[in-house]
């Protein structure tokens, strides 16, 4: 409904401009005075003219995305290996990670240890943070400073530089460079061809 629309509208703005990661992990005897003293952001008034202040509430919810919920012994850093399913593409491999338990900074490190060796240090060196999550302030740095933390020394993670509404349409902005390169035209299906073949036509194009 319409009013939904704006009720969404406003989560939001309220999660763009009032939400904050702290660049650096902080020991719960300093929260207080990060907020109090480090974070000086305007309060945010409601359309009912509500006020919403800075709280720890809008850092420690985004600052989950950074706090692994794995057992697993960061040091030891040993996990279950999955052993690869003979004849399917790399995409269709299980994965070693678990989105519900691991970090955010988790699954970037071993998403790049999957890619091979010699591009993993530009990819450390190009990372984008895209999303609507992204806009959140702090997210970023605290990516980065997540990632040099478990990196080996000779790696340095580093992040593009984006605007805010780069990062909220980079999905859309990518698509569209890409749908208007010639040899990507060759490789897409088109709706005429699924119309003729059916769904089998997307697995014999796209997998095998």
């Amino acid at each position: 409904s319409y009013r939904d629309y704006h009720v969404k509208d406003i989560v939001r703005d309220v999660k763009q401009w009032m939400c904050f990661v702290p660049y650096v992990p902080l020991l719960p005897e300093l929260r207080s005075e990060y907020y109090n003293n480090k974070v000086n952001l305007p309060i945010y008034e409601l359309p009912d003219g509500s006020i919403i202040a800075h709280s720890d509430n809008l850092c420690s919810i985004p600052e989950k995305l950074f706090i692994s919920n794995n057992t697993i012994s960061k040091s030891s850093n040993k996990r279950v290996r999955v052993n690869p399913i003979l004849g399917q593409p790399s995409h269709n491999q299980p994965f070693e990670i678990n989105p519900e338990i691991d970090n955010l900074q988790d699954l970037v490190y071993h998403s790049v240890g999957k890619c091979d060796v010699d591009i993993r240090k530009e990819l450390l060196s190009n990372i984008i943070v895209v999303g609507g999550g992204a806009t959140i302030d702090g997210m970023t740095q605290r990516l980065i400073y997540e990632l040099n933390e478990i990196v080996t020394s000779n790696y340095k993670a580093r992040a593009v530089s984006q605007l805010n509404i780069e990062k909220i349409n980079s999905s859309w902005i990518g698509g569209s460079i890409l749908s208007i390169c010639g040899t990507f035209q060759q490789l897409w299906l088109s709706k005429s061809e699924y119309e003729e073949h059916g769904p089998s036509i997307v697995e014999s194009k796209f997998i095998c």
